[in-house]
């Protein structure tokens, strides 16, 4: 079985995280040289759904669940890659 892939230009949906102060080691920093939020694209293989099923499966992901970005933040947003406007918040 493949690992699934994703693809940030055909994406449904980017989720952003919005990390607590103090853990600028887990933002990544971008060509212009400033730190950025975290963010995770949802897998190709889930463009069939809606975007609300996306956000719900991308939630229960052991993979966005256990990871160090999840646990040091107030919340997520969720965006519409195509249209870029936010979605959906959950507050953590």
């Amino acid at each position: 079985m493949s690992k699934p892939t994703f693809n940030k230009n055909t994406s449904k949906v980017k989720l952003v995280f919005m990390l607590k102060q103090g853990n600028n080691h887990l933002k990544y920093t971008n060509s212009y040289g400033k730190l950025c939020n975290p963010i995770r694209y949802n897998y190709s293989n889930l463009n069939k759904y809606d975007k609300f099923t996306i956000v719900e499966k991308m939630l229960k992901s052991p993979t966005i669940k256990n990871s160090q970005e999840y646990k040091n933040s107030n919340c997520i947003l969720f965006y519409d890659t195509i249209t870029g406007c936010k979605f959906y918040r959950v507050n953590l």
